[in-house]
């Protein structure tokens, strides 16, 4: 990976996997869930890519 990676993404996954190996299997997470959570993050990612991009409009004209 060297540098190459975001370091809240890294901590996003590993927070994750401690969630799915927790010893007691009621505690962990259902794939539902962790399927609705990564679709909310990439919904949302995806909303301030588009509004960044308006924004460098605006700002160089």
């Amino acid at each position: 990976m060297g540098d190459d990676y975001v370091p809240e993404e890294v901590e996003l996954v590993l927070m994750l996997g401690l969630l799915c190996s927790h010893l007691v299997s009621s505690a962990r997470p259902s794939m539902w869930s962790i399927s609705s959570a990564s679709e909310a993050r990439r919904s949302i990612t995806r909303a301030i890519d588009g509004r960044r991009d308006r924004l460098k409009g605006l700002t160089s004209m």
